[in-house]
């Protein structure tokens, strides 16, 4: 099932797996079953000013403040997308995140010497591909690039394979 939704509709509400996949963080002590996007970047700006004052990052936590005062966001509020895989012939896999997969993907070809393969997508956003990258940080070649291991080609086959998120290349 391909979710198609947009954040762009202020009533679509989510279910706390699908808010973990969003912020790309364990939701362990929240009750409720759905959230809708605005509850979720609430959730989202608090737990950055936690993180920076669990790790007593005061300048960080000054900044934060600040921009709290004067009204601002103090993050770039989280977007629903696809968080996509695309293999090269030299065996590596970009992980990346766009709103418009069939787009970035065309482009992406356009700018490759080498030919590449579109894996498929899973829901998510940015935050979600920044807890997938950190993941895979140990087969970094470089940027969004990883060496195709043995372990990202089986944990891509398992994201893939979810019949709620998972989207394979043959959609597209």
């Amino acid at each position: 099932m391909t979710m198609t939704m947009t954040m762009t509709e202020e009533n679509r509400t989510y279910s706390k797996k699908e808010a973990e996949i969003l912020t790309g963080i364990e939701w362990v002590d929240l009750q409720e079953k759905e959230y809708t996007i605005s509850q979720i970047n609430e959730i989202w700006e608090k737990l950055i000013i936690d993180y920076a004052e669990f790790f007593s990052d005061w300048k960080r936590l000054q900044y934060y403040m600040r921009k709290k005062e004067q009204g601002k966001p103090i993050c770039k509020p989280i977007e629903e997308g696809r968080v996509y895989f695309i293999l090269t012939e030299s065996n590596k896999v970009k992980i990346g995140f766009s709103k418009n997969v069939k787009s970035r993907f065309r482009h992406i070809k356009s700018e490759n010497s080498e030919n590449v393969t579109y894996l498929g997508s899973v829901f998510g956003s940015e935050p979600y591909e920044h807890h997938l990258q950190h993941k895979y940080h140990h087969i970094r070649h470089k940027g969004h690039w990883f060496y195709y291991t043995k372990e990202l080609k089986q944990d891509i086959k398992i994201l893939l394979a979810d019949g709620e998120n998972g989207e394979n290349g043959e959609t597209l």
